[in-house]
């Protein structure tokens, strides 16, 4: 009988951290709890992948005082820093789960590839 390969299970934070450092590694404890293999983030220069005269809609207007903040200001305050990601990585690695991380941007790329041993790459285009 053929052996099954085993399963890699992947958990997707995504931005669902808000912006929140200390969300995002009470998020990887709790998900490293249930055995998953690796936890995804996302990382992106909000400035280099949303344009400054993107069209906020309606949701969007409604969660930031009726469209107060730009896309881009509200995707930099929903975002973690480099430093932060790097940190959650060594938090992933501590908890025995890879880290994982989508890029949106080039320089984003750049920072994971060099500064963090990264194991697999997810290239959005």
């Amino acid at each position: 009988m053929k052996k099954l390969s085993s399963t890699y299970i992947i958990a997707e934070i995504g931005g669902n951290h808000n912006g929140s450092f200390k969300q995002a590694s009470k998020m990887v404890s709790q998900l490293a709890r249930s055995s998953v293999d690796a936890i995804k983030f996302q990382l992106g220069d909000p400035e280099k992948i949303y344009s400054k005269n993107s069209i906020l809609p309606e949701y969007q207007k409604k969660n930031n005082n009726n469209g107060s903040l730009s896309i881009i200001e509200q995707a930099s305050n929903r975002s973690l820093s480099r430093e932060e990601h790097l940190q959650l990585f060594k938090l992933c690695n501590k908890h025995g789960c890879d880290y994982l991380c989508s890029a949106f941007d080039l320089d984003s790329l750049v920072f994971l590839d060099k500064k963090i041993d990264i194991k697999y790459f997810n290239i959005i285009y």
